[in-house]
């Protein structure tokens, strides 16, 4: 979707049929992308059939999103200082994408193969995700996320995002003085994350929980 997104913005504006055109460059693109997966194993097969069922969708959602914001930016590295009286900190992150509209409010877009169903649930839950790309990008007034559901394309976003980002900067602030100050890490393990986890056996949670 990055490199759709940043060679839309090479086709001249005056297409006959955009609509069209606008397809067959994504088409293009994603067959190259998954030849290439390909080659590396059948197990893309399946991605790739859902994938296909999903541009359609995809690309009438980005006609309507282009009524209101403008892509401005994707796969942006972005890093943030935090300090506190004796200590600091330097976040790290990749934004998959960046719009803006008319009055330069932007808004970050991360893509998920997830329902939307289940990301809303992550927000209402303990993920800070969006919060902490609130931290990295500062001129952001939003951040959301995009399901790429092959049924419905659908935005989900956080309410209260400005004290969502507070909130969690404060969070990380604290917890990092703490631990300077000696604390513990606590021991955090969520048993829907722990079971793709590759360091099981060292950690060995099932002992201890």
């Amino acid at each position: 979707l990055h490199h759709y997104h940043e060679q839309l913005r090479q086709l001249p504006p005056d297409q006959p049929d955009p609509s069209q055109q606008h397809a067959a460059l994504l088409q293009n693109l994603s067959s190259q992308k998954f030849e290439q997966e390909l080659q590396r194993g059948a197990g893309a097969l399946g991605y790739y059939v859902r994938w296909q069922q999903t541009m359609p969708g995809y690309l009438e959602w980005a006609e309507q999103q282009a009524a209101s914001y403008s892509y401005l930016a994707g796969e942006q590295a972005r890093e943030r200082l935090l300090q506190w009286p004796g200590g600091q900190i330097v976040l790290h992150g990749r934004l998959d994408r960046i719009d803006q509209d008319q009055a330069g409010q932007q808004i970050i877009i991360d893509y998920k193969t997830g329902a939307a169903s289940s990301l809303q649930a992550k927000i209402e839950g303990e993920d800070q995700q969006l919060a902490f790309y609130g931290l990295l990008d500062r001129q952001a007034s939003q951040a959301v996320f995009l399901s790429l559901d092959k049924k419905k394309i659908t935005l989900v976003s956080a309410d209260d995002f400005a004290n969502r980002t507070k909130k969690l900067e404060q969070h990380i602030v604290h917890s990092m003085q703490a631990l300077q100050a000696g604390a513990a890490l606590p021991a955090n393990g969520n048993a829907s994350a722990c079971q793709y986890c590759e360091m099981a056996g060292l950690c060995r949670k099932g002992g201890w929980a």
